[in-house]
């Protein structure tokens, strides 16, 4: 039984145990209006941004949010040369690059308690999160209403903010990212764009055929790019593609076919935005494959990452599927994949066509069906790697491989070139099923956000945790 017949199950089970008037109700935080010039904080006391400021508008404590008319966003991003680098100009600087740990020492230490980024009614999703420049971005679907919410949170990735939903976003795959004072996020085959606080600025817009994926800024053509699958020949083969998309969520030409796998299964390709390029990452027959988007729509040519093995699980060997992720790292392309037996991470160059570091296995774990995340600093030049563990393909609790509540997400903290350093911390243990994981990063650390998609629903929630490089 696949993953989302198993939560589905399991969360009918509990509504028709009599709590189905409930099913999606969880609480909203107090929020006061302080006496010191009628600031509004939130039940914390942290003030919340004034309604109004150029990538404020109004805030609001609706559960859904309508379309918000606050005056344009900043726009100072500047054209793109060709061939422009991350890494160009004097605001670039130096790695400062810590020494590496001593071997078997633990990677990173846990800073705070796990902090719920939603209510225990609310069926999570896979998740992502964006650091922002004050803050951090979570993004995350409700499992049985399809819902996309968006959660504004701290620098201390506490929330500032009840989740906010919008009319139009939902979808069964939730991609995040950050440019231009604005969020753009993919949906399953919808695109807008949000304001630092999740106001919607650009209402959704449909691009039918596209199914699952992600997506990145494209300074290049002052939007965005979104790598995603496309199943439309309808004979249960899925080809990657991918779109360029302007600020008003408007594509700027048709959807470019990237790769075309047959059986290409389930597996979710990635998109990492370099300035003047984009670089579409996808699992396939024989490993991980890469191939550039450029400004005008036109790609180069296909190459080939890393091998990665088929995984075998009692239904068979797949060749293709892999969970697979990358991330932008100055002006390399880092990626990840899972084979069923380790995490493998490259480090590749596409401006000189070249890899940099590994691949290495920098990670044991039987899980390969579930999401993981991947983010690198360019000040401090580490990566963070997050990935769940459990003792099947899909999690070693669910499957009835091991003791219930075994479930695992862990975290590998690397170097600049992929390599590991220190040892893997477990972020969250005790887990009835560790469905996915994202990651994103600072200069002072990293939060990782994953979704428990346990049987009950009470269990059944979004967690963030901040975690800090020893």
């Amino acid at each position: 039984m696949g993953m989302c017949a198993r939560v589905r199950l399991a969360a009918l089970a509990v509504c028709a145990a009599g709590l189905s008037a409930g099913c999606y109700l969880f609480h909203t935080p107090a929020e006061t209006e302080a006496a010191d010039g009628g600031v509004h904080r939130d039940a914390r006391g942290v003030p919340r941004p004034e309604a109004g400021a150029p990538d404020a508008g109004p805030r609001t404590d609706a559960w859904t949010a309508p379309l918000i008319d606050a005056g344009p966003l900043p726009d100072d991003e500047p054209d793109v040369a060709p061939g422009e680098r991350p890494s160009d100009g004097e605001s670039a600087g130096e790695w400062t690059d810590p020494p590496p740990h001593p071997e078997g020492d633990p990677c990173c230490e846990l800073v705070g308690e796990p902090v719920p980024l939603d209510g225990p009614m609310l069926q999570g999703g896979p998740p992502d999160v964006v650091w922002n420049g004050r803050g951090w971005g979570v993004a995350f679907r409700a499992f049985e209403t399809r819902e996309v919410w968006f959660r504004e949170l701290d620098v201390d990735a506490r929330p500032l903010a009840p989740p906010r939903t919008h009319p139009g976003a939902d979808g069964a795959w939730v991609s995040l990212a950050w440019g231009n004072h604005r969020y753009g996020l993919w949906s399953t085959s919808r695109f807008g764009i949000l304001d630092r606080h999740g106001g919607l600025r650009a209402e959704f817009t449909a691009l039918p055929g596209l199914g699952k994926g992600r997506a990145a800024r494209f300074a290049a053509v002052h939007g965005w790019a979104v790598a995603a699958t496309d199943d439309r020949a309808g004979d249960g083969s899925a080809a990657v593609h991918a779109v360029r998309i302007g600020d008003d969520a408007i594509p700027l030409g048709p959807p470019a076919e990237v790769a075309f796998a047959a059986g290409f299964s389930d597996g979710v390709p990635a998109v990492v935005g370099l300035l003047s390029r984009a670089v579409v990452v996808w699992a396939g027959a024989g490993g991980v494959q890469h191939r550039t988007l450029f400004p005008d729509g036109s790609l180069g040519e296909p190459g080939h990452l890393m091998t990665m093995h088929p995984y075998r699980t009692e239904w068979g060997s797949y060749a293709d599927g892999h969970a697979i992720v990358a991330a932008g790292f100055r002006d390399a392309v880092v990626a990840a994949g899972a084979d069923g037996s380790h995490v493998h991470v490259v480090v590749y160059d596409p401006f000189e066509d070249a890899v940099l570091g590994g691949p290495f296995a920098v990670a044991d774990s039987p899980t390969v069906d579930a999401r993981m995340g991947l983010a690198g600093d360019a000040k401090t030049g580490l990566i963070g790697l997050c990935y769940p563990y459990g003792e099947g393909p899909f999690g070693g609790s669910v499957d009835g491989r091991g003791p219930p509540d075994a479930d695992q997400i862990r975290f590998r903290l690397l170097g600049p070139t992929g390599e590991p350093r220190g040892a893997p911390v477990v972020v969250a243990g005790g887990l009835p099923y560790a469905a996915g994981c994202a990651v994103g990063a600072t200069s002072s650390g990293f939060v990782v956000v994953w979704w428990n998609a346990a049987g009950l629903a009470p269990t059944h929630d979004i967690m963030a945790q901040r975690v800090r490089p020893r």
